[in-house]
Order: structure tokens, then sequence, then C-alpha cells
């Protein structure tokens, strides 16, 4: 390249310290003077082309540097939570060995009680108490358990286990005789009483109490026979209606304990009197549904829901999803080390990163006209199939062992204000605010969202003013006010879309212990009874955590809807991270024609081999009775979908037989807590299948007998579908 004859200094060559800070364009203007016109061209399209290959470079590094960031932020994330569990284990290890302890001193104490017990004992012997007994009239049933060698008396002695002796339910009848005996001068008292309603009083056989491993129930002869008995009062007949107690949604009271620790259900059974001239029986169910049940001893609730409606050609339209996955990616939080370190110690990190922008609202429309509340399942063609504690963990990265959140809704105002400041560090006049505002146990999203915001900034300013008390008090303000957002988004999600409840906020209070809760228990309730709810053919919405929902759809059902794979999904995320689903289309008919079309091998029963090393298998997922969220309770049953845990699918007991209706809410929780007397055995798990969808000989049978399986009728004279042959070439082989 040879320059030009003509040179000209002003134009670069003189102010060469000035040409690092031009950009390649302002160069070449200045060199046009320079060099030949041939020449510059070649060497600026050379340079040129350079330049845009640099950016592209560059472009792709940015790239894998927040690849890289990302990954080395859920590794942090990972390695923070498996620190603190290992902190718990020690924690439980250390408890196990004081129980150990303890258990040896309760064992020296039982050990004296019990000669306590035989001293007491004899001495009833001795004071003949057997011949007094017996001159009452009335309890010479009791006497004679008393004469047998004082056998019973040493029973309840020892079995009371602090020497104080009873004589409670001595009579096999139900009626309840109580002792009471005053040894100091050689006089004995004795009254008897009954408890609740006895069968003079009802025309009825008593009820008895029953107590087994599967909790207490009731039992009495015709008591499901006869619901409704008459009587005369006053010389006019009236019909006496006996209700049995509800418990679903039922506030109850929890405070069923006594200082021994023994829980006893004293339900009264309430009894309606109803005048005989204005009485009308309630119109009498169908006999029969088409296209099933014909055995209605398990969908007992299907007279009245929407797939009977459906199936009879009503029209119903796309439920509104209720969704807050966009605001959660949107939600600004700080990037800073005591953020991320403190949520990750909570279990509840992973919930920022799961929310989806898009759902489809057909698609879930369609599988919440397939959910039934006796079963807690989906009904398909092919069997029964739900969302369980295995999908929740794999899913969400929720923790599913631990205490179920037993709170009630029965908080004052005083109270939630007084929580607001001492936990969210609320203003006392912001708190009573907020309060009043909403009309109970809730505050606005708006107004967490400045909270958050302003606790975010007081942290920083401290932490320049070196106050590091200051700053760790407001940090842990501005990580509850967070969760109470995050959950309320998330996993409590409902139909109101400007407030949270403020209810949870106890499960914060102690950031430490929040992962202790099995978030994943409480996660599945929402869900489980916002999906009932949807069944009412009314009911125009659907609340619960509808991405977990949508996410479990993808993983099991991957034909049957739209959506991408996540190129920066990496298996230390949550499984609902790998895919994106696209947004959806307001088909719901054809949805519902694809789920009756379905046959079982179009369905991933068990889609997580490939996340197990970084979410195990929990044997908690074989939990089978109730789980609770506070006033929730629903039927948690994992033998209904055995092939979901790689298990050949069996006939299921009935529902009533693992989550007793009669159960208390206290007991619910303690069941939960020792899971491993409540998972189903080896027998109840069936055997492993040569392949995932196998069931045992019969099941289609029983099945189509108790369940609905399709949607859509069949137009006359069609042939069977398939699982419907299968059912009737079963039926004919028994």
């Amino acid at each position: 390249m040879e320059p030009r004859s003509k040179y000209e200094p002003d134009y670069g060559w003189r102010n060469r310290s000035n040409l690092n800070t031009m950009s390649i364009s302002e160069l070449f203007s200045k060199l046009k003077g320079t060099f030949i016109k041939s020449d510059f061209d070649l060497v600026e399209k050379t340079l040129v082309s350079r330049e845009e290959m640099l950016k592209e470079e560059i472009e792709e590094k940015k790239r894998e540097m927040e690849l890289l960031e990302e990954r080395m932020k859920f590794e942090m994330l990972e390695r923070v939570t498996v620190e603190f569990k290992l902190e718990r284990i020690q924690e439980e290890m250390n408890k196990k060995v004081l129980m150990k302890k303890g258990n040896e001193r309760g064992d020296v104490v039982a050990a004296k009680d019990r000669l306590v017990g035989d001293g007491v004992a004899s001495l009833v012997d001795e004071m003949g108490m057997n011949e007094v007994l017996k001159e009452s009239g009335n309890v010479e049933k009791c006497g004679i358990e008393f004469e047998s060698d004082g056998d019973a008396v040493k029973n309840r002695v020892v079995g009371d286990g602090d020497g104080a002796a009873s004589a409670a339910d001595a009579e096999k009848t139900g009626e309840n005789v109580r002792v009471l005996m005053k040894a100091k001068q050689g006089v004995l008292d004795e009254q008897s009483k009954k408890d609740g309603l006895g069968a003079s009083d009802m025309e009825e056989p008593p009820l008895k109490r029953v107590r087994g491993k599967r909790g207490s129930s009731t039992t009495a002869s015709s008591w499901r026979e006869r619901e409704i008995t008459r009587q005369k009062e006053g010389g006019q007949s009236v019909w006496l209606v006996q209700r049995q107690p509800e418990v679903d949604e039922k506030e109850e009271d929890e405070n069923l304990m006594d200082a021994g620790g023994d829980e006893e259900d004293e339900r009264v059974v309430q009894v309606a009197k109803i005048n005989a001239a204005t009485f009308t029986y309630p119109e009498p169910e169908p006999t029969e549904f088409p296209g099933g049940p014909s055995d209605k001893g398990v969908l007992s609730l299907y007279a009245s829901h929407i797939a009977r409606h459906i199936f009879d050609g009503q029209v119903r339209e796309v439920l509104t999803v209720v969704s807050h996955g966009r605001k959660v990616q949107k939600f600004d939080t700080p990037d800073e080390d005591w953020f991320h370190i403190k949520m990750a110690r909570t279990g509840l990190a992973y919930l920022s990163t799961t929310g989806y922008e898009f759902l489809d609202p057909a698609l879930i429309s369609a599988f919440v006209e397939r959910w039934h509340e006796e079963t807690s399942s989906f009904h398909l063609p092919a069997g029964e199939i739900t969302v369980t504690l295995d999908d929740v963990s794999c899913l969400l990265h929720l923790p599913i062992e631990g205490s179920l959140l037993d709170h009630n809704n029965t908080l004052n105002k005083d109270e939630v204000a007084m929580m607001m400041v001492s936990l969210l560090g609320a203003k006392p006049f912001d708190a009573k605010t907020q309060v009043r505002v909403t009309k109970g146990a809730h505050a606005k999203i708006t107004y967490l969202k400045e909270l958050f915001a302003s606790h975010v900034q007081s942290v920083a300013d401290y932490t320049k003013e070196s106050n590091l008390e200051e700053a760790n008090k407001f940090q842990d303000f501005a990580i509850r006010v967070y969760l109470l957002i995050l959950v309320g988004w998330t996993i409590f999600a409902d139909t109101s879309k400007n407030t949270v409840q403020l209810t949870y906020l106890k499960y914060f209070k102690d950031l430490e212990i929040v992962d202790n809760y099995a978030w994943g228990a409480a996660a599945l309730t929402h869900l489980y009874k916002g999906l009932s709810a949807a069944t009412v053919p009314k009911v125009k919405i659907v609340a619960g955590y509808m991405t977990l929902l949508q996410a479990w759809i993808i993983q099991h059902f991957p034909s049957l809807c739209g959506q991408v794979e996540n190129e920066r999904y990496i298996e230390a995320q949550p499984a609902a991270n790998k895919f994106l689903p696209k947004k959806g289309q307001n088909n719901v008919e054809g949805y519902r024609s694809a789920l009756d079309r379905m046959l079982t091998f179009d369905i991933h029963w068990n889609p997580y081999d490939n996340h197990r090393v970084t979410r195990p298998f929990e044997e908690i997922s074989f939990y089978s009775g109730w789980i609770r969220c506070g006033p929730m309770i629903v039927r948690y049953l994992p033998e209904r979908v055995l092939r979901q845990f790689g298990r050949v699918q069996t006939i299921p007991r009935h529902p009533s037989h693992s989550a007793n209706p009669l159960t208390p809410r206290l007991q619910i929780s303690q069941q939960y807590a020792q899971y491993m007397d409540w998972v189903l055995t080896p027998e109840e798990r069936g055997d492993l299948p040569l392949h995932s969808w196998n069931v045992a000989p019969g099941y289609m049978r029983w099945y189509f007998r108790i369940s609905h399986p399709y949607m859509i009728p069949l137009p006359p004279g069609d042939p069977p579908r398939p699982f419907e042959m299968e059912a009737l070439i079963e039926e004919d082989a028994h």
C-alpha cells in the first residue's frame, strides 16, 4: 500500500495519541486522505468484516458468561441447601440420643408405676370392693371384672403408667361407669353416668368407640340403615334425623390432647327435630348414570359433578385460571449474597424460578372435568392418575417431609397488626390500615412490594454504616415480606388478585426452621382443594398453583400439549423448568376428545428417572391418609396410582379406609409426622411390572364399575372403545 504523493499532515499523523479513542468509522475518515482509494476500500472491507466477527464472538462470550453465572448461582444454592440439611441431620441425631436417654429414664419410672399399680390392685382385693359393687345392682358386670383376680384393675393401672385406676368403658354396650373410692374411712361412693346418647333416647344402639391403626371410628348396628327414626313427642309425630358430623372445611377444637397425650374424638351426634306435616324427602338420585358409575360406592358426589353434565350434552366454557407467573418473573429482588443464602435456607427459593408466563386454560379445564374429590385423582379411560408428593418434590423442589401447616383463620385484627409490626417491620399505623382496608388477615400486594423495596434499601444503608445488627434485622424483614408474596402468588394462589393472607406469617417467624414444614404437602392440599371446587358446574374459575398442574401435565402427557425445551435448563433446577409451555388454544373439546382416545402407553407414568440424582425418591410419598394445610384437609391416596411409582396397579381399598372421615385435624398432623406408621405396606404397593402400564387382573372391570372414564358418549352402533372392551372381556371371564 503506497501513500499518496501529496502528504497532508493534518489528517491524523500529527495527533497519534487521539487515534486510540476513535471508532473504526472515524479512523477511516482520517485515513482517506492518506492512502490510495482502492487500497483503502480493501482495508475498510476487511476491518469491518473483522469487527462484525468480533462483535459476534463478544456476544457469544457474554451468553456463556450468563449461563456460567446462572449455573454457579444454582450450585451455590444447592451447596447451601446441602450444608443446611447436614446441620439438620446432626441436630436430629442429637435429639435421638436425648430421646434414648429419656426413654431409659421413662422405663425406670414406668417400673415404679407398675409396682404402685400392683399395690392399688391388692388394696382393692383386701377392701372387699367386689361385694360392695354387687350391692349397687347397676354395675354388677363391672364387679365381675374386678373379681377376676384384680386383673382388670391391674391392666388399667399399668396401662395408664401413673398409678391411676380407671373403670371407664366397663359395659360393652357403651355405657360408662365411674367408681369413686374413698379408702380413708372405708366408705365407697359409687356413681355411674352415661356419655352421649343412649339407646333409650334414640331407639338406636349406643355408639361404641373403636380405635385402630387407621384412626378412630364409630359403629352401631343399623346405624347407616336407619338414619331417620320416628318418635312421639307431646302427642305429635316428629322425625329425629341423625346427622354424622362433617369434617371438611369446618373449624374443630384442636385442644383434644390431655396431659398424657392420649387423644379421643368426642363429637356429638346432632339431632334435628322436623315437623312431620312439613317434612319432605329430597328427590332420590338416579339409580344409574349413563357412562358410569354403576357402583356409586366410591364416587358418591358424582350426581352433582360437572362430568355428568358434560356427558349429558351440556356446554361448559373454558375456566379462568389463577396465575401469577409473569408477576413472579418480573419481581425485582436484590442480587446479593445475603438474599440468596437466606432464601436457600428456607427451602422455598426455587418457587421464584418456576412460575410459567403462559398457561393453557383449555387444557387445565379438560383435566378439571376428570378430577374427583372422593379419590383425589383424575379419572381417565386407562385408570386413575394424580399429582403426588413425589411429583411436587421433583417439579418444585419443595420439602415434603416435616410438620404440616396447622394454622386456623380466626386471628383478630389486633393480632394480625402486631404480627405485621414484629415480623414484617411495618409501621403500626400502616399495619392497622392494611387490616382495616382488607377487612381481615390480609395485606395488599402493592403495600408489601413497597415495604420490601424499603427494607432492601435499609439493608444497603446500614451495611455502608457497618451497622451489621440493624442490617441483619432488615434482611429478615425483607425475606419475610418476599416469602409472603411468593407463596401467595404460587402455592397458595387463590381468587384474590391484589391481597395475600397474613396467616402464613407464623411459619416465617424463625427463618432458620422454615424448611422444617412440609410445604410440598401444603401446595398439594391447596391444589386438590382448588380442583375439587372447580368441579361444581356453576364455578367458572380454578385456583391453586396452576404452574404445578401444567408442569405435571407436560411431564406425564408430553404428546398432549405444546411446549418447548428450555435451553438453559440443568438437572440441578426443578423439573418444572425443563419445558416452557406455549400459549394455549381455547379448544377444550379437542383436549376432551384426546383424553378419551389416550391409551395407556401414551402416558409417562414415572417420568423422573433422569432427575433422581438431584431429587431422590422419598418414602413419605407412599404415605396414605389425610393431608392438611390449616383448616383445609384432603385425601392423599397413593394406592390408587401405583403405576406412578413403578408398580402394578391393583384394586385399591375404599378411600374412607385410608382416610377416616372422623379423623380430627390434630391427629392428621400427628399421623403425617409419624408417616412410617402410615405408609403403604410392601403388599399394598403391588409387584414390579413388566411394563409401566400393567394392572392386576380384574382391575379394569372394577374400575369401569366405580368410575366415569369417558367424557364423550359413543354414537349409537359404534363398537366399544379399547378400555371398554378390556373391561367387558374381564366381566365375561368373571
